[in-house]
């Protein structure tokens, strides 16, 4: 596919891998393992399973009722994440101003976030059973 293009798919159980950059991402009913190299924008809900995005230029929307949810960079805009039972780790761009809210039952949050004030990125994350990390690159 072309650096850029956009997907919207739904699937009753489908692995999702993409190399290269695409722009906005919406995915329903990823199974087992999600890898998206870089993306716009992102809406995903998976069903159970790991999801791993190198690069989120803006806002995203990722769900998952049992895995790890793992973005290597996010740039900016507001990151909504949630898993059932799994861990989050989000990474803040070079230079970016993050801001946490973070929940779970079990589990530990680690906030190393830089914030000059005013948040460019809004992380929420939720998980009952995971620790979130959060940290600046």
């Amino acid at each position: 596919m072309p650096a850029g293009s956009h997907i919207d798919a739904r699937a009753a159980s489908a692995e999702l891998r993409t190399v290269g950059r695409l722009g906005d991402v919406v995915f329903e009913g990823a199974y087992r393992q999600v890898k998206l190299d870089e993306a716009a924008s992102l809406r995903l809900t998976a069903v159970d399973g790991d999801v791993e995005v190198g690069r989120l230029g803006g806002a995203a929307e990722i769900s998952t009722a049992r895995g790890d949810i793992r973005i290597t960079e996010a740039m900016g805009g507001k990151v909504v994440l949630s898993t059932q039972s799994g861990d989050i780790t989000v990474g803040a761009a070079a230079g970016v101003s993050a801001a946490l809210d973070a929940g779970t039952g079990h589990g530990r949050i680690h906030n190393a976030l830089k914030n000059d004030g005013t948040a460019d990125l809004d992380i929420r994350a939720t998980t009952p059973h995971g620790d979130i990390t959060a940290r600046s690159l």
